[in-house]
């Protein structure tokens, strides 16, 4: 979640392929941990802030909570996912049961899913962020040049060898 071209991507590609796809039910789009930031710099804001997405998951508000952390990313350890930053920011949800979330956040309950989400992506190759693959394939990695344009090149290939229109 620290990561400046995840964010770009999270600005610019995936609203495009949210809309023409996954709204459309002809993809579905999976997000998986793999945590570089912490690693290069030091720190834990970007597994932090992945513990917390997971807890807001729980609650079914993961997409939400993964966009207000991108829309308030500023850079690398500077900060940005303060523990208390992560748990306000679930406060800004008013569905999302703080109590829940708080305990959820603080005993670290999905580390074991994020721990499995990097040996995972390890596994298939991807070292950096962001990563995209179509069933298990890597197709497009960083945010392209020619943006939504590469990712929709590649989706609508997968969807015409499955025989999806």
């Amino acid at each position: 979640f620290q990561c400046p071209i995840c964010r770009e991507f999270n600005r610019s590609i995936e609203p495009q392929i949210y809309e023409k796809y996954v709204v459309t039910g002809k993809i579905r789009l999976d997000y998986r941990h793999l945590i570089v930031i912490d690693g290069n710099v030091g720190g834990t804001e970007s597994r932090d802030a992945a513990n917390a997405s997971e807890c807001a998951a729980e609650q079914g508000w993961f997409w939400p909570y993964h966009d207000m952390i991108f829309a308030n990313q500023t850079g690398e350890r500077v900060g940005d996912f303060t523990i208390a930053r992560l748990k306000a920011f679930a406060g800004s949800f008013p569905k999302i049961d703080q109590g829940k979330f708080t305990s959820c956040f603080d005993t670290q309950k999905y580390q074991n899913i994020i721990t499995a989400d990097i040996a995972a992506a390890r596994q298939i190759g991807a070292n950096g962020t962001p990563a995209f693959f179509i069933q298990g394939q890597p197709v497009v990695s960083g945010v392209p040049r020619d943006g939504f344009a590469a990712f929709e090149k590649v989706i609508e290939a997968a969807l015409a060898a499955a025989g999806v229109k």
